[in-house]
Formats: C-alpha cells, sequence, structure tokens
C-alpha cells in the first residue's frame, strides 16, 4: 500500500508541474502579428528599412507577402526589419516579407510613398 501511496504522491506532482508549466508557457508566449490594422508607424519604419523611395524599385504583392525589388541591397536596414517582426527573405536584390494581414493595405501604403519621393 506504501508503494501505491508514493507512486500517486508522484505522479500528482508531475501533474501538477506539467500544468504549471503549459500556464507560464502560454503566458509569456510572445503573440506575433506583424502589421496590425495597418499601424502606419510601423509601416514608415518598414518603408525607411527598405532603403525609402530611392532604393525600392518596385512592389508587388503575392498571397500573403510582399515582394520588393531594390536598386542596392546594402541599402536595406536588416536589424530595423528584425526589430519590425516581420519575417522576410532576401535573394538579390528583391526581398520577400511575410505580412500575414493587410497585404494590399501596405501594398497600397508603400506605393503611395514611394510615388512621394519621401
Amino acid at each position: 500500500m506504501g508503494g501505491l501511496m508514493n507512486f500517486a504522491f508522484i505522479l500528482g506532482v508531475i501533474l501538477i508541474i506539467s500544468v504549471i508549466a503549459l500556464v507560464l508557457g502560454s503566458l509569456t508566449k510572445k503573440t506575433k502579428t506583424p502589421i496590425k490594422g495597418l499601424d502606419l508607424v510601423v509601416m514608415n519604419d518598414l518603408f525607411d528599412a527598405l532603403g525609402g523611395s530611392e532604393n525600392i524599385q518596385r512592389l508587388s504583392a503575392e498571397h500573403q507577402r510582399l515582394k520588393v525589388t531594390v536598386l542596392n541591397i546594402k541599402d536595406i536596414d536588416a536589424t530595423k526589419l528584425k526589430q519590425l517582426d516581420i519575417p522576410a527573405v532576401i535573394a538579390g536584390k528583391e526581398v520577400k516579407l511575410l505580412v500575414r494581414a493587410h497585404t494590399e493595405d501596405a501594398l497600397a501604403y508603400l506605393s503611395a510613398r514611394k510615388k512621394e519621393g519621401i
């Protein structure tokens, strides 16, 4: 009977620790929402990170991604892109940004900024 009580006690402790770990994990997990409702501060920072209107050559949308062709890849601020928490893949002079939501709105905003030339 003593062995069964020890087993039940150990099982209970393991269960309690597991529940605590799950709760703490869900509370500390960072929710990633790259572009919330087209935040203009984020969009302006993204525009600057891509090198501004002088560096951005062409913009297009593909599903949940923005495809940006740039003049000079060295003018991209990779640190700022990381801070914005927008996943990016750079290949040659092309940058693909996973914006998930509001892709068309982001495209329209960045295109308008490029036309303004600021």
